[in-house]
């Protein structure tokens, strides 16, 4: 990704880039960035939902735990050597070069995704775009992205390097209006709502 002057420059925008070196700036790995987006999509008064993100490592739990201490829970399963093997048969990642793979595979998965997160009122193919206009917003206004209680660095952090563009006072003006007269700071975002076809979602599937 180029830094944030280069695309300010060409585009004439304001950009706002680097999330992830503030996240490690601040003392904490730089990944999840969008936990705390996902909380406000997702979340639902009565029901317990698990988002998980698709990525080189994943764990979940549902327990008051916030990792497999030890290895304990872990321990107690066993391994199903059927799955394995099919797994091990099929998957292009451990296939002899040269090697290839069906686009069913890949499109199977995206087909998965795609239906999950549009019963969710998100469009799919925008997900990541809305996460990161979001927080783009929150450092213009120097609103720090709530973090999870288990990572070691707790400090609030504001997250993103702004890169001003000639609208710079333009989004200014417009992300500092709900200020009220004489404030200096917006509350924390706690609820967000979703708009699906011009209608209010109310996430209740």
């Amino acid at each position: 990704m180029a830094d944030g002057p280069f695309l300010a420059a060409p585009a004439s925008i304001t950009s706002i880039t680097d999330f992830r070196i503030s996240d490690q700036a601040a003392g904490r790995q730089g990944a999840p960035l969008i936990a705390f987006f996902d909380a406000l999509q997702l979340h639902h008064p009565t029901k317990l939902r698990s988002c998980q993100n698709i990525s080189g490592l994943a764990n979940y739990t549902d327990r008051e735990e916030n990792f497999d201490r030890d290895g304990v829970m872990g321990s107690q399963g066993a391994v199903d050597q059927a799955i394995v093997d099919e797994y091990l048969r099929n998957h292009p990642s451990v296939a002899i070069p040269p090697k290839t793979t069906g686009r069913e595979i890949l499109h199977t998965l995206s087909r998965h995704s795609h239906y999950l997160l549009d019963d969710a009122g998100i469009p799919a193919g925008a997900k990541e775009a809305i996460t990161f206009a979001w927080q783009g917003m929150e450092a213009i206004v120097s609103r720090p992205i709530p973090i999870p209680g288990r990572v070691q660095a707790c400090r609030e952090y504001v997250l993103g390097k702004v890169s001003p563009g000639p609208n710079y006072i333009q989004v200014l003006r417009k992300v500092l209006s709900p200020l009220e007269p004489g404030g200096d700071h917006l509350a924390p975002l706690t609820e967000m709502i979703n708009y699906v076809d011009g209608k209010v979602f109310d996430n209740r599937w």
